[in-house]
């Protein structure tokens, strides 16, 4: 034989043995693992199906296609094992993961195979910005630990790592809804053995807002008029995941128009339909139905519009005076009766009814009448000081921003230790105003007289209704949610 037969003959051996080497990697192990122990499971779509149990948005979230496909494989120090990430998901910071460790003939329970633990998160957005949190681990079902399943000699684990913010109102909202990189530090693997370190994982997720992504859509068109000569269009009916809504185009620079009062099968059963949106984004008026029932799917609905809803541009003021104020807050069980009219529309009344006790507290008492009752339910007074320091998002500044109540005092010092109380009847809403003084150290609420000096009320972006020229009924129909 010439030296290159022996040279051919070498390499094929040893083509062939590689070949063996990556068959024993990849191919699946003769040994039968034990059901009695584990969990089996005949396709991982079946494992998927114990996994949307433990977390309820996960179904939907897999079906419609959000869940990544990750593909980071580890090899352990154990030379016989490999971590594998299998499928992820990020929501604000909030990390759901899939992994699968190697069984071995060996092992005789779950706790044989290394589970992943996570003290801290590095959390990176796309603008570069990076901040690091304690990181907690969400089970699913309170009090559980699932051990998972076995598919194809892999036992499958998840974890939800949700970042520990220490104050949501400080947070920075808009960091963690652009997040595009999470590095897991901290990283423990545990088993019967003990416990050992695991190099930092940094994994690249998607920074989509899958809550604002419309999943289905259907044309609809239906043009109609509202204050007599304007024209608004409901363009489609848009289905996302966790709500329905409407795309409606309105005239330009209308700022007034907030929403529209309509019903479904029952006349008498109206609901208020905010609308949510710009002039640069558009506009929308959100619903909720529930899809993944089967009585849900595949109807053909109808909502019907009766009434536009608007802000009143005026302002409504009126001044409770410093010596009813100090005459009350001397005896609480003598009210001081008042019946002074601050609006007086055609369908709406806000009467300032005075001052008087309350749950055994001083309050200032207003009320809103009207012989319809839709006129009550969307005329709701609202506190200025409830929304503090924050700013309402753009989007929502239409719809969130109205029949707001603000106090001033003689300083001109807008107050915000009051809470209100509401007393509803068909007819009339009674809101009672009632002042406390907060304790720093205890974050409890103590209530306190009246402030004795001229208080001034007023109301401003006050709601109101006009009925359209005529109903407008809008047809839609609902498709069965993916399963």
């Amino acid at each position: 034989m010439n030296k290159w037969k022996k040279v051919l003959i070498g390499s094929l051996l040893l083509a062939g043995f590689a070949l063996y080497l990556q068959n024993e990697k990849s191919a699946e192990p003769v040994w039968k693992v034990n059901g009695k122990e584990f969990t089996l499971v005949n396709s991982l779509q079946d494992g998927m199906k114990r996994e949307y149990i433990k977390f309820d948005e996960l179904e939907v979230v897999d079906n419609y296609g959000f869940l990544q496909k990750s593909n980071k494989t580890i090899h352990l120090n154990d030379e016989l094992r490999t971590l594998k990430f299998e499928k992820i998901w990020n929501l604000h910071g909030r990390l759901y993961i899939l992994y699968s460790v190697d069984l071995k003939e060996r092992d005789k329970d779950e706790r044989d195979i290394p589970r992943i633990t996570v003290k801290r998160m590095e959390l990176s957005a796309k603008d570069g910005k990076e901040e690091i949190f304690d990181a907690s681990e969400d089970t699913g079902v309170p009090g559980t630990r699932d051990e998972g399943f076995v598919f194809k000699h892999r036992l499958y684990r998840s974890m939800m790592i949700v970042p520990m913010v220490s104050n949501s109102e400080q947070m920075d909202w808009d960091f963690l809804s652009n997040i595009n990189r999470i590095e897991l530090q901290g990283i423990e693997l545990a088993d019967n053995e003990g416990t050992e370190p695991l190099k930092n994982i940094a994994i690249k997720i998607s920074s989509e807002n899958i809550y604002e992504k419309v999943l289905e859509t259907s044309l609809i068109n239906k043009k109609f008029t509202y204050n007599d000569k304007k024209e608004a269009e409901i363009i489609s009916y848009d289905v996302l995941l966790y709500e329905q809504k409407f795309s409606l185009s309105m005239p330009k620079g209308d700022k007034d128009l907030i929403g529209f009062l309509g019903y479904k099968s029952n006349q008498s059963e109206t609901f208020v339909m905010d609308i949510i949106g710009t002039e640069s984004k558009g506009y929308s008026i959100p619903f909720y139905e529930d899809l993944t029932q089967p009585s849900a799917a595949s109807k053909d609905k109808s909502i019907t519009l009766q009434s536009s809803i608007h802000k009143d541009e005026q302002t409504y003021t009126w001044t409770v005076p410093k010596e009813d104020i100090t005459k009350f807050n001397r005896n609480i069980d003598q009210p001081v009766a008042k019946n002074e009219k601050i609006v007086n529309r055609d369908n709406i009344q806000i009467v300032y009814e005075g001052l008087t006790k309350y749950n055994e507290r001083p309050t200032i008492k207003i009320s809103v009448i009207s012989s319809n009752k839709n006129d009550i339910n969307f005329v709701r007074l609202i506190p200025e000081s409830y929304y503090g320091t924050e700013k309402i998002p753009e989007e929502y500044v239409r719809s969130f921003q109205k029949n707001l109540l603000t106090i001033t005092n003689e300083k001109k010092e807008k107050l915000g230790n009051f809470d209100m109380f509401i007393d509803e009847t068909n007819s009339k809403s009674t809101f009672y105003i009632n002042f406390y003084k907060e304790e720093i150290n205890e974050g409890a609420t103590n209530n306190i007289p009246i402030p004795e000096e001229n208080l001034t009320f007023t109301i401003s972006d006050l709601a109101y209704s006009e009925p359209l020229n005529s109903p407008v009924t809008i047809k839609y129909k609902v498709s069965e949610i993916k399963k």
